[in-house]
């Protein structure tokens, strides 16, 4: 979920179960990152950040696979 709201809602509700997981989620900007963290998210991911690398690293995959 990018969607600032649904993120920190379900962040809440995940975290509130008392699930035994690692909770991880996604951000679009840095200030959502930082909100889901201070709710006791483990790792968050900001999409735009991450995507250039992951990209990249698809890229090269499909590349070996040649």
């Amino acid at each position: 979920m990018a969607e600032r709201a649904a993120n920190i809602y379900a962040a809440r509700h995940i975290l509130s179960s008392r699930y035994p997981g690692m909770v991880v989620a996604t951000a679009k900007l840095e200030d959502d990152a930082d909100e889901l963290e201070t709710l006791g998210v483990h790792a968050v991911y900001n999409v735009y950040i991450e995507a250039g690398p992951g990209s990249a690293k698809h890229a090269v995959e499909m590349v070996k696979l040649k």
